[in-house]
């Protein structure tokens, strides 16, 4: 994964890979939840406990879509997601 810095603090990326072609993981065991949007935010798919499992997007088109992953308290945290079919 991608390790970024913000305000000192460290940010992983939590998909992968990124860019993605068919499928993609998420690498956390905290944030289990998943919703996935275009950029029009129209809601396209949404899994609970999705953490270690492979997301299908195979039937998506190209793009730049906005993965949202939510953890057991609320807490959100947002990714850009590049599919490449």
């Amino acid at each position: 994964p991608i390790k970024l810095t913000f305000f000192g603090e460290a940010y992983n990326t939590m998909a992968f890979p990124n860019p993605v072609s068919n499928y993609f993981s998420v690498n956390s065991q905290e944030y289990t939840n998943l919703k996935l949007y275009n950029f029009e935010g129209k809601l396209l798919l949404e899994r609970d406990n999705a953490s270690a499992k492979r997301i299908d997007v195979s039937d998506l088109y190209n793009g730049i879509y906005l993965l949202e992953l939510e953890n057991k308290v609320g807490l959100k945290r947002h990714e850009k997601i590049i599919i490449n079919n």
